[in-house]
């Protein structure tokens, strides 16, 4: 009787591990691992959609997102996903236009079936809160400090590692007269643990390179722009990246 209830306890141990440490390679975009609860439809353009947000692809993985969303209508993520694109962390920030439209996806992210997808719906919409009336920084500033909840609550989970690296290095684009560039070193630190465990993520490579884009620090990239490339040969911002 107590073996039947070890493997039983093994069974269900290994059924509910978080498995956004298992990578799948999304054709000619690197590998990511970005679970959700959402059918297999869906699963499959929210991955694809996510890889593409990694390498700046922000009009073809909103298209992305939202076809996973036709594929099931009751995925949070997916209108998660179509808001995070209205979001570009260290471009210009978004046009009034582009937050009522993020804005207006992320309310449709309602029902998140899991306490992860909860986080992350939570943390975007600490971005878009009060958009009319606080500014940019703020907010992205404010987003940062979300993130880095989300990774508290979710401490196995690299694709939020990930994208709270992002917004450290776009904290740090935002005040460029700053040359200690304290912002982009944090990311890059977390970046680089996490190139340890996902080598092929193109998210990782990607963001390195922007972290130490500065000529005091842009040797410490050039190991992840040959990489990037490679990693995701199909994204036309990392052929231009080495």
């Amino acid at each position: 009787m107590r073996l039947v209830l070890l493997i039983l306890c093994a069974v269900l141990a290994t059924a509910q591990e978080d498995h956004s440490q298992h990578q799948h390679a999304v054709a000619g975009l690197g590998a990511v691992g970005f679970p959700t609860s959402c059918n297999a439809t869906a699963q499959k353009s929210i991955s694809r959609g996510a890889a593409l947000l990694h390498s700046f692809g922000y009009e073809e993985a909103r298209v992305t997102f939202n076809d996973a969303a036709k594929a099931d209508p009751t995925c949070a993520m997916a209108y998660w996903g179509v808001a995070r694109t209205w979001y570009h962390p260290i471009w210009v920030p978004p046009s009034t236009d582009e937050l009522k439209q993020g804005a207006a996806a992320l309310d449709r992210a309602i029902d998140a079936k899991t306490s992860r997808e909860r986080d992350y719906i939570q943390a975007l919409a600490v971005f878009y809160k009060d958009w009319l009336t606080v500014d940019h920084a703020t907010r992205a500033k404010n987003y940062e400090q979300a993130l880095a909840a989300v990774c508290d609550r979710n401490p196995s989970d690299d694709e939020a590692a990930i994208f709270h690296a992002l917004q450290m290095v776009a904290i740090g684009y935002l005040d460029p007269t700053d040359k200690t560039y304290t912002w982009q070193k944090k990311g890059s630190e977390i970046l680089n643990q996490v190139l340890v465990r996902h080598p092929n993520h193109p998210g990782v490579a990607h963001y390195i390179i922007h972290s130490v884009d500065y000529p005091s620090l842009a040797e410490l990239g050039l190991k992840a722009a040959r990489a990037y490339a490679t990693i995701a040969p199909d994204a036309p911002h990392a052929l231009h990246m080495p």
